[in-house]
């Protein structure tokens, strides 16, 4: 079927065959592409590979997803390194096989010629270590896309190869229980802290980003951090991210307070998640999105249309000396799920205040009400609601407010 595939499609480039029953004599037929995912396919061996180093087949090839291929050993990968020279993208998560053997594969003098090229990388096994870590980041200079989840042979000494990297701008190290503050600090004086836009350190449970923190406005151009089930990151520590760039902030897991949400009011977010953050209450909620600013005409009229058609429905929502909201007016995404000290004062204040919000997750919070969700309908769009959601709102505004 892979031969009359390929044969009767010339021009084809993208081939994705995970989960299925491919062998050897079928991998030889598919090296005319430039993407092709062999995800979780247990049946082919190193063999199939060897039309690499014969043919020109695989010179074309710069994308190659090997994920779940348990089955390869050493010999493959150097048959990948001497047939691939155009190779961009790897990704080779769940491979326990996956050694510093397998990515060097080659003599020292002759090492890692396979990811000359490379522009993203994805690995994720418990073997690799600080060796192959020094040779993938010297020998890929253009390398600027890293997923390197749940490595614990990732250690601050491989974080220093890593800071390395000239063009670095996505790094997502979660799970790397070795990495701590003296790691990661190596990204703030390296030569990519000017690029990196995208930092995930979840579950990194020994970064409380206290060593790295004063250095931390280096990363000027840093859009996303996950700082998620970082048990070490606390009130005090979130203070040093004021006055970043930082649009989107995942916090879950984490331990902070009311306190620490207050920290946050100099950061432009547009998405925020404090899911199972258990100490957040109603006032750390109020304390972040109500900020006062200099309201303009149009956002006074804005105030008092909103005022007019809430207090519909809420008569006793609004307390005396209320203010606008300036610092969250943009915040399009919010997720509040299992915090259980969460209540529907703040879904009011979310949905009376967030006028962009677009998206708002409060699942598992047991003293919120679901019929508050009709009040969250008069800011949200009606096609981010599911089916479920919007019935459930109909109906309870129905019965709630009869027309």
């Amino acid at each position: 079927m892979i031969q009359k595939i390929t044969g009767g499609c010339p021009c084809l480039l993208y081939l994705n065959l995970s989960y299925t029953l491919i062998t050897n004599q079928s991998l030889r037929a598919i090296f005319s592409l430039q993407y092709l995912s062999l995800a979780h396919c247990r049946r082919f061996t190193d063999e199939g590979f060897i039309a690499l180093t014969t043919e020109e087949g695989g010179r074309n090839l710069m994308h190659l997803d090997l994920t779940a291929c348990i089955q390869m050993t050493p010999k493959g990968f150097e048959y990948i390194s001497a047939g691939c020279p155009s190779l961009q993208e790897a990704v080779m998560n769940d491979m326990p096989t996956l050694s510093d053997t397998c990515v060097l594969v080659r003599p020292r003098v002759d090492v890692m010629h396979w990811c000359r090229n490379l522009f993203t990388c994805a690995l994720g096994n418990n073997q690799i270590t600080d060796v192959s870590w020094e040779a993938l980041c010297g020998f890929s200079a253009a390398l600027s896309k890293l997923h390197v989840v749940e490595c614990p042979g990732m250690t601050d000494y491989g974080m220093r190869y890593v800071a390395s990297l000239k063009h670095l701008n996505y790094l997502d190290v979660s799970l790397c229980s070795r990495v701590t503050d003296a790691g990661i600090k190596y990204l703030t004086e390296g030569p990519s802290a000017y690029k990196l836009h995208h930092l995930s350190i979840s579950q990194c449970v020994k970064c409380c980003i206290f060593v790295f923190g004063k250095h931390f406005i280096r990363l000027h151009k840093l859009f996303h951090l996950n700082l998620s089930y970082c048990e070490k990151v606390t009130d005090m520590a979130l203070e040093y991210l004021n006055g970043s760039s930082i649009q989107s902030l995942d916090l879950s897991g984490c331990n902070i307070r009311d306190q620490g949400l207050d920290s946050l009011r100099k950061i432009k977010l547009k998405k925020i998640v404090i899911a199972k953050c258990i100490f957040v209450t109603d006032m750390g909620i109020e304390v972040h999105i109500f900020q006062p600013f200099v309201a303009s005409e149009a956002d006074v009229r804005m105030e008092r249309y909103q005022h007019s058609v809430i207090s519909l429905f809420m008569p006793s929502y609004f307390p005396s000396g209320q203010k606008l909201c300036g610092n969250v007016r943009d915040l399009e995404n919010i997720d509040i799920s299992q915090c259980p000290a969460l209540t529907d004062s703040s879904i009011k204040a979310i949905s009376f205040y967030c006028r962009s919000l677009l998206r708002l997750k409060m699942a598992a919070c047991p003293q919120v009400q679901f019929a508050y969700a009709y009040r969250v309908n008069l800011i949200l769009n009606e096609e981010n609601l599911s089916k479920y959601e919007k019935a459930t709102v109909k109906r309870y505004s129905t019965q709630r407010h009869p027309v």
